[in-house]
């Protein structure tokens, strides 16, 4: 103990030549730095949010356990649906303004769209035609056929 300078009394701590006191601005740095590390070793443990039932879908990772279907649907008459759990369907679109309901471009040899079946006897591809419009309209470019149908690798049915 050292002798208070000012006539106050003891003062308790190191000794008055100041071997050993550290300044209070390097005790509340080294106090800021141990908080930073706690941070980020709290920051580093944590998993990402995950989307639930009214939540945002999350971009880059998969958002499982709907139990309604999510939906995007414009001022006018176009709208998409993922995933509706009701009517079964994966991906469903609707066109407005005599706009296509899905569309698909391939790239190289790729299909634009492609549909397979189920396994019990489903059909790859279904169409039905409204208003007198077929069910099923192809256009080839070039030499290609417009629609063509295959079965058993035998060609049954060919449109151009």
């Amino acid at each position: 103990m050292t002798k208070d300078t000012r006539g106050m009394g003891e003062i308790s701590g190191p000794a008055a030549d100041g071997a050993g006191r550290r300044p209070r601005r390097e005790l509340l740095a080294g106090a800021a730095a141990v908080a930073g590390v706690i941070a980020a070793e709290t920051l580093a443990s944590t998993t990402p949010a995950q989307a639930t039932q009214g939540s945002a879908v999350l971009l880059g990772q998969d958002n499982t356990g709907a139990t309604a279907r999510t939906g995007l649907f414009d001022t006018g008459s176009e709208s998409a649906v993922l995933a509706d759990p009701v009517t079964h369907i994966g991906v469903a679109g609707t066109g407005g303004a005599n706009g296509s309901g899905v569309q698909g471009i391939g790239a190289g040899s790729g299909s634009g769209v492609l549909g397979s079946g189920g396994a019990s006897a489903g059909a790859g591809v279904t169409g039905f035609g409204a208003g007198g419009g077929p069910g099923v309209s192809g256009t080839g470019d070039g030499f290609g056929a417009g629609v063509v149908g295959n079965y058993r690798g035998r060609r049954v049915v060919q449109g151009h």
